[in-house]
């Protein structure tokens, strides 16, 4: 699945090329939009992929001014805007795989513990119902706490993901991989998440931190891909415009997913290696291993004759 967070004039702009739709279909891959506006272009945009066949969520972001994260002060903000996503789609003809929600509170602007984050959470658990009383699956995106975050808030967040594991369908951490390794709580969190997110720029998934932010090169993003699906085989791709802009959906067709990625050796084939750099090393062991077979089996027929 990838993340696509453009605005209107270009979102429409990348669903007109073809190139970008055919390389999705080849790849089976659907696409989360968020959604900020109605406009008459990302109508245009969910309504081509829809013809396509191609899976669409639908990211709730606040806009920018009021802030994109669900919390304290924008819930009932976040409700509404589910209520006119629901018009708008039925106005539009549009259909969606999923209805995609901020999960909880992110990095440390409130440690979930008091009166307002209480109730906060209790409307988005009436939403995630009211999601899927309307068909909808549910997917949850979280932004975990840095990891100079005091105790308390990462201990919540951990407490949140355990409540919302057992209402939603998948739950999506946006932290690249390399971003969690030392992470401490790492552990704790992945067990939560039922999908792999992989970034093609260094920084944060959300997409406001992503203009600016320094590419990674087609090797190494190439490797985080491998080693996302190995451990996955639900990956989430931030961005769509970029990998698209940077010439990485094509490439991403015609990858080796199954390549072996710096540090994950595969356990059967390492066995094998070491024999064989043993036997390389001392070509008479594996002469003496093959007398000593051959003179096994002669003793068993002979043992058999009498």
């Amino acid at each position: 699945m990838f993340i696509c967070a453009l605005e209107p004039k270009t979102l429409r702009a990348l669903f007109e090329n073809r190139f970008v739709l055919d390389d999705l279909k080849s790849l089976g891959a659907g696409v989360a939009i968020a959604v900020r506006d109605f406009s008459e272009e990302r109508a245009q945009a969910v309504r081509l992929l829809n013809r396509m066949g191609i899976p669409v969520s639908a990211w709730l972001l606040l806009p920018g001014r009021e802030g994109s994260w669900l919390d304290g002060t924008n819930v009932v903000q976040t409700a509404e805007l589910y209520d006119a996503l629901l018009r708008w789609s039925e106005r539009k003809g549009l259909r969606w795989s999923a209805v995609g929600f901020a999960g909880c509170l992110s990095n440390g602007k409130a440690t979930g513990l008091d009166k307002a984050a209480r109730a906060s959470e209790a409307v988005l658990y009436k939403l995630i119902d009211q999601a899927h009383e309307d068909g909808f699956g549910v997917e949850l995106f979280y932004d975990p706490p840095e990891p100079h975050a005091n105790k308390e808030i990462k201990l919540r967040f951990l407490q949140t993901l355990g409540q919302q594991s057992r209402v939603v369908e998948r739950r999506i951490i946006l932290k690249p991989n390399h971003h969690v390794v030392g992470y401490p709580l790492s552990s704790q969190i992945a067990s939560y998440s039922e999908a792999v997110c992989v970034s093609n720029a260094q920084g944060s998934l959300f997409p406001s931190t992503e203009a600016g932010a320094q590419k990674k090169s087609w090797r190494d993003f190439a490797q985080e891909l491998r080693a996302a699906r190995q451990k996955s085989s639900s990956m989430y791709v931030f961005s769509l415009e970029s990998c698209a802009e940077l010439g990485f959906l094509d490439r991403m067709v015609t990858l080796d997913w199954n390549a072996e990625t710096p540090g994950s050796v595969r356990r059967g084939n390492s066995s094998m290696r070491k024999i064989r750099a043993g036997l390389q090393r001392m070509p008479w062991l594996g002469i003496a291993a093959l007398i000593s077979l051959i003179s096994g089996a002669l003793l068993i027929v002979g043992k058999k004759k009498r």
